[in-house]
């Protein structure tokens, strides 16, 4: 689904093999992303229910990795950004994303 455009944003001025091994890195968890939300077609989940159902830990894949993927999907035409939202850890609303 993804390419190699826009996956990770290197704000951290990597380069070689570990620029490399982040871009796969978000490349593949943005297709699993896409993968689980075209899985759930019709309807929406927030970022942390994603990494929940995903079995991401947030130590590991933080929430930021998930919304990052969510954008990059949106922007790419592949899925939506919902109206629906859903308040979630630390209290704050957090929209739905899916494939309607």
């Amino acid at each position: 689904m993804s390419d190699n455009q826009g996956t990770f944003f290197n704000t951290i001025s990597l380069n070689g093999i570990m620029l490399e091994k982040s871009k796969n890195q978000a490349r593949t968890q943005q297709d699993e992303i896409y993968s689980f939300l075209i899985e759930h077609k019709g309807k929406g989940f927030t970022p942390f229910q994603i990494m929940d159902e995903l079995g991401y830990k947030e130590s590991d894949v933080p929430v930021t990795s998930i919304r990052r993927a969510l954008c990059n999907l949106q922007q790419g035409g592949a899925i939506e950004k919902l109206e629906e939202m859903e308040e979630e850890r630390y209290g704050k609303n957090n929209h739905k994303w899916g494939i309607l």
